[in-house]
């Protein structure tokens, strides 16, 4: 609601600051979006991507360090149901760089890699690689589906 506080964060998930939401707005062409306004600092504009909704806490993987503890058929990545046992195996191969994961086409989803990213790292880490070695998903952008109409100047309203 207007007038809350959120966590403003960067593309990559991170704290800029402690934001008060503005407004909250929505558009006839996006029936289901919600457009958040934050009021930050012009200095910090720029940085902020988003806000977070939940403590990043809460999903963080729980691992006991063991490379058993995540079963084999435990999906890891939702987006594109790749499981436990295909990362290892490209794991034991030798990738260092979470991009050749997009070989199973982990991080490719919906989510960019935002959701299976901790859980890709807790195996690595499981497999006895120091996480120092491990290259970073490429973070893209967040986008929104817009219709070519739209993009040849159409109204939003016209069918």
């Amino acid at each position: 609601m207007a007038g809350d506080q959120v966590d403003a964060v960067d593309m990559d998930g991170n704290f800029i600051v402690r934001a008060e939401v503005e407004k909250i707005t929505t558009r006839r062409a996006y029936d289901r979006t919600l457009l958040v306004t934050l009021k930050v600092t012009k200095a910090l504009a720029a940085q902020v991507a988003g806000f977070r909704v939940q403590d990043p806490r809460l999903s963080e993987p729980i691992l006991d360090g063991s490379p058993s503890s995540v079963a084999d058929d435990t999906v890891i990545c939702r987006c594109e149901r790749v499981t436990a046992a295909e990362i290892r195996q490209v794991i034991r191969q030798g990738a260092r760089d979470l991009n050749q994961l997009k070989v199973l086409r982990c991080g490719m989803g919906a989510c960019g890699g935002k959701t299976c990213e901790a859980l890709i790292r807790g195996l690595f880490q499981n497999e006895g690689i120091d996480l120092r070695e491990v290259v970073r998903f490429t973070q893209r952008p967040l986008v929104a589906e817009v219709g070519l109409g739209l993009l040849a100047g159409e109204s939003p309203e016209r069918p």
